[in-house]
């Protein structure tokens, strides 16, 4: 990426100062998080100098344009019918998925592969859970019948929204962030829409974020064909505050839209033919005006026929340096795609005034200690097995989970996010964790 390319003020990403790789004892962050999980984790922490991206592998967008329909609605969610728990005997509804979705496939034997990072979380295991407290448990929103279920929540000014799939669409609760009560839902997230269209018919795959700059919510779904439906809260306050409501109509059907908050937009990635990302016009949708996106797309990788980017979601209240594009994140298993196994890193850059000026720049590649994605194999989707029941999870071997925290402290810019990998013995999935930062 030229230099010309970001505002004046802004850190260009560079290797000048190199990096180097720091295991599990060394990082902070890691001993924080790992006390969280249960399962088997892996912990990777990297400090970087400065990110680097490649030049000439990125372009203008492919497509752009504004969004098809903005629909004020003031609404309490508390008027808004709820969506009644599926009955135990009920056959599950499988969710609807695009073209390159991953097939059910068929299990193979497992690589003898051993993480080199295992031994580091087992000397910490007996650490782990020492001075944990969790302050409130509840139970969230009970099964709807759908597979997958694709849960996913967010906690901001005092609140926490939860999502799940449901037959008919996506569902939504909100809870009190203090006590844990429910204080609206679940209701299905196309009752918002309040007319007629492609969101109306909501298509599931959901996505919840805390803008906490603006402190609004933004929460999407797929609609009917290729559109992409997001709800923007007017106020603070989900349950009483109206919303702006948004039917974005786009080139491709949006599959595992993963949405993210950034300075200059909310950025989204999908799974289509390529791995694509979209920019939406966050300040125009703050105001419930017209908005804008753009569309950019990524190499794909060769072992994946379901891939994905992961966007970076802005924590904390201190900004990266001014014409900082948003930045988009993969693991690469070099086993499965060539290569050394590494992340990739990507960078978008966007002119809200001319799509010509946009631009996305990588993937820069950043080597990691080695990892196995092969879960029973490269594609099945039922491979964990779970305590008291048949029923198997989806590894999720092929993206990097959701979500990509950035943060920004006094000392240094870091990202934060985690992937599935097979710990080395029969198909053990485990997490491994990263950091990247950059000083």
């Amino acid at each position: 990426m030229s230099d010309h390319a970001h505002s004046e003020g802004h850190k260009p990403f560079s290797k000048s100062k190199g990096y180097t790789i720091n295991e599990l004892n060394d990082c902070p962050f890691g001993r924080r998080l790992s006390v969280l999980i249960v399962a088997s984790i892996l912990v990777l922490c990297q400090w970087y100098g400065g990110w680097a991206f490649a030049e000439g592998t990125g372009g203008a967008p492919d497509s752009h344009g504004e969004a098809t329909r903005v629909r004020v609605v003031n609404v309490d969610l508390r008027s808004l019918p709820s969506v009644a728990a599926a009955k135990v005997a009920s056959a599950p509804v499988k969710v609807t998925l695009g073209d390159n979705s991953e097939s059910a496939g068929t299990p193979v034997e497992p690589s003898y592969f051993a993480d080199p990072l295992m031994s580091k979380q087992q000397n910490l295991a007996a650490k782990a859970a020492v001075g944990l407290t969790v302050d409130i448990t509840l139970p969230g929103i009970d099964f709807t019948g759908a597979v997958p279920a694709d849960v996913v929540g967010e906690v901001g000014g005092g609140n926490f929204v939860q999502m799940v799939n449901a037959p008919g669409g996506s569902v939504f609760a909100v809870y009190d962030a203090d006590s844990g009560d429910l204080v609206a839902g679940p209701t299905a997230l196309s009752a918002l829409w309040q007319g007629a269209g492609a969101c109306a018919e909501g298509w599931g795959q959901p996505g919840v974020v805390h803008d906490l700059r603006a402190d609004r919510w933004v929460l999407s779904e797929l609609g009917a064909g290729n559109h992409l439906c997001v709800y923007v809260s007017k106020t603070g306050d989900p349950v009483a505050g109206g919303w702006y409501a948004y039917d974005f109509a786009l080139p491709k059907f949006p599959d595992f839209a993963r949405i993210g908050v950034w300075t200059d937009g909310y950025y989204v990635a999908t799974n289509e033919d390529l791995p694509a990302v979209y920019a939406l016009e966050r300040g125009a949708m703050l105001n419930g005006e017209a908005a804008g996106w753009q569309r950019f797309t990524a190499p794909a990788l060769e072992g994946f026929g379901f891939q994905a980017l992961a966007p970076a979601d802005l924590d904390g209240d201190s900004l990266p340096d001014s014409g900082t594009g948003g930045l988009f994140l993969r693991h690469v298993d070099g086993q499965a795609h060539g290569g050394g196994d590494r992340l990739e890193l990507f960078e978008l850059d966007v002119d809200w005034d001319s799509a010509g000026n946009s631009s996305i720049s990588g993937p820069t590649p950043i080597s990691t200690a080695p990892f196995d994605s092969s879960l029973c194999g490269y594609s099945a989707a039922g491979c964990v097995p779970q305590p008291g029941t048949e029923v198997t999870l989806d590894p999720m071997r092929e993206v990097v989970m959701w979500a990509v925290r950035y943060r920004r402290f006094d000392t240094h810019e870091s990202l934060v996010g985690n992937f599935s990998v097979d710990t080395g013995a029969s198909n053990h999935a485990g997490i491994r964790w990263f950091e990247l930062r950059r000083s």
